[in-house]
């Protein structure tokens, strides 16, 4: 349980760990200010904004560095070769949907931006599928945080504090 001097730095400082935290870390930040969120110290819809634009940030960073060092990286190693002409091709076919669901994936969540940045993927048509990936998965694993808090809210009673 938080004391009142916690729930209060919580409630200052809280969106802005999300934010950092998600860009930095991810799912497991999320979950927990989903929790936080279900015992009303940070709001849901707020803390779903957070983690979007942290999530956001985290893929336009990556998407750039790949823009920028990725051909020359590609270029000097062979075994990338073949995975990123193997990438381009599901971009071509299914971009939008591979985009969204990659964010998903363990493990894609560094490289696949990287990679669409160094095919020449439309960087305007990046920013506005990231923006709308990184929502929907912020709102997923925000959602997952609360609905599981709840459920053990509701298993425990008040046993369960945050």
């Amino acid at each position: 349980m938080f004391t009142a001097a916690q729930a209060s730095t919580l409630g200052q400082c809280g969106y802005l760990a999300v934010g950092i935290g998600t860009y930095v870390e991810g799912e497991a930040v999320l979950v927990s200010a989903g929790a936080v969120a279900h015992a009303g110290l940070l709001s849901l819809p707020l803390v779903v904004l957070a983690a979007a634009l942290g999530s956001f940030a985290w893929g336009q960073t990556w998407f750039r560095l790949g823009r920028v060092s990725g051909p020359r990286l590609i270029a000097r190693r062979p075994a990338w070769q073949a995975r990123a002409a193997r990438a381009e091709r599901w971009l071509s076919r299914s971009g939008v949907w591979f985009l969204l669901v990659g964010r998903f994936c363990l493990g894609l969540g560094t490289v696949l931006p990287a990679l669409v940045g160094a095919s020449g993927y439309a960087w305007r048509r990046f920013v506005v599928v990231d923006a709308i990936g990184a929502l929907i998965w912020a709102t997923v694993f925000a959602g997952v945080g609360f609905g599981g808090a709840a459920g053990l809210r509701h298993l425990l009673g008040n046993t369960f504090a945050i």
